[in-house]
């Protein structure tokens, strides 16, 4: 049966309240899943939009609880959208960045991929929700228990439909960096390349890459985490960082945490660097594939700051003034001598 256009108006008010029964949270769905949108579904969103943007303006509006309507927010190019995967009953909707409370307007208007999953109607807690960082990207996630996620290029991140429900666990294949909400009852665990990863609220970088690194690393900002890998574990404290390597687990002390961490914020810090160590940070941030006509310049020792904002041209010229280094650029490869 169709819906008039009050009584739809009034469905969608009560999906963005989250006051809607089961077959309301469909019949919204389906209205929302359409290519084509009604003129009705386009007036309401309008509406709601100036609407949230007026409550805005005296601080009434609750964002909190309205960012909650959806499972996470990943800010991703669309580029993204051919690696995020499909999966029953997970609903994949175009979003915007500006507020999720008037994300039914930018569904139609956004670039953005964004999951919204039913966790409230029994539509099960063994689904998997995952998310990958092209190459040459990064991307920033928000989980709905309030932690946030940012994955470096070439990562991917995935958790189950019960994560904040039965557990906070999640797997990493890659890197990212974590800040953990507080939730002394259910522990934030991530997993990579067999090592588990504990905290309670915290803030850390995973580097486990795995196929270009035999190791993962786990760098410690803020509060504690515990590492373990089979029978070892080590409990970190903020400026450490633990090395898994095979069986082993070793503990550096006093290290820069920045140099780890920085890239979250479109950074690449170095200190007495090796330009081989800036070649791969080079590829992870622009995409781009580095060799060396010259090999003895891979054992060249740099330091100083890249931010992502700069083209690659603009960093190839600063190591050409900088430090003498020659390149050639041939489609997306590079070539030191």
């Amino acid at each position: 049966m169709e819906l008039n256009s009050s009584s739809m108006d009034k469905i969608l008010n009560k999906y963005i309240e989250e006051k809607c029964n089961r077959q309301e949270f469909i019949e919204a769905v389906t209205k929302l899943e359409s290519k084509v949108p009604s003129v009705e579904t386009m007036s309401f969103m309008k509406k709601h939009w100036y609407r949230v943007e007026e409550k805005e303006k005296d601080g009434n509006v609750n964002f909190a609880q309205i960012l909650d309507r959806v499972h996470h927010d990943i800010n991703l190019d669309d580029s993204i959208d051919t690696s995020i995967r499909w999966y029953s009953r997970t609903l994949l909707v175009k979003f915007g960045q500006r507020y999720a409370a008037i994300f039914l307007l930018a569904i139609l208007i956004s670039g953005l991929s964004f999951f919204a999953v039913d966790r409230y109607w029994g539509f099960g807690f063994d689904k998997t929700i995952s998310a990958y960082a092209p190459i040459g990207q990064f991307s920033k996630l928000r989980l709905h228990d309030g932690t946030e996620v940012w994955l470096n290029s070439d990562s991917e991140f995935s958790y189950s439909s019960g994560f904040g429900y039965r557990n906070r666990t999640v797997n990493l294949k890659g890197e990212g960096y974590f800040k953990v909400a507080k939730n002394k009852s259910l522990p934030f665990i991530v997993k990579a390349n067999g090592v588990g990863i504990e905290a309670l609220g915290t803030q850390f970088n995973v580097e486990a890459y795995g196929e270009e690194f035999d190791m993962v690393k786990v760098t410690l900002e803020e509060g504690s985490v515990e590492v373990s890998k089979n029978n070892a574990i080590v409990i970190l404290k903020p400026g450490e960082q633990a090395i898994v390597n095979g069986t082993s687990v070793d503990i550096r002390k006093d290290i820069a945490t920045e140099l780890y961490t920085a890239w979250h914020k479109g950074e690449l810090i170095f200190i007495d660097a090796s330009l081989l160590e800036i070649s791969i940070q080079l590829e992870k941030m622009y995409g781009v594939n580095v060799a060396f006509k010259t090999e003895n310049l891979k054992e060249l020792h740099l330091r100083g700051k890249i931010k992502s904002e700069r083209s690659i041209y603009h960093v190839l010229e600063v190591l050409k003034e900088s430090a003498g280094i020659e390149y050639e650029i041939v489609g997306t490869d590079v070539y030191f001598y």
